[in-house]
């Protein structure tokens, strides 16, 4: 498989696993864009940003894989994603704990990637 080529996958050959392959393969936003256009299940994007996180141990790019379909995007920079990787970020949930008032915590449910949705599908 040649490097960089449009529509080329972004899952590695000879069983590298997704993530690094995705690491590996996607060189910038560019690479990263055909490969969606490529492999998405619709040609229809949406302009997102995902929060960058306040946790220093949780800054890394945002690794999604959606029906052995892989995509990698950076936190805190717009980026062009097909609707089926904003379902799950929407389904991407984490349960932390509230404090309500005085000694009381309760344990709420929250999104482990925050995102901001910038227009409309295109």
């Amino acid at each position: 498989m040649d490097e960089n080529k449009p529509g080329q996958s972004l899952l590695g050959s000879k069983g590298t696993p997704p993530r690094a392959a995705a690491r590996q393969n996607v060189a910038g936003f560019a690479v990263e864009r055909e490969a969606n256009l490529s492999h998405a299940s619709t040609d229809r994007r949406v302009p997102i940003v995902i929060e960058e996180s306040r946790d220093a141990t949780d800054s890394q790019d945002v690794f999604v894989q959606v029906n052995g379909r892989a995509y990698l995007y950076k936190r805190g920079v717009e980026v062009i994603v097909p609707p089926e990787v904003i379902e799950v970020l929407n389904n991407a949930v984490i349960e932390k704990m509230v404090r309500i008032d005085e000694g009381n915590y309760v344990m709420r449910p929250v999104k482990r990637f925050p995102f901001r949705i910038l227009g409309e599908a295109v």
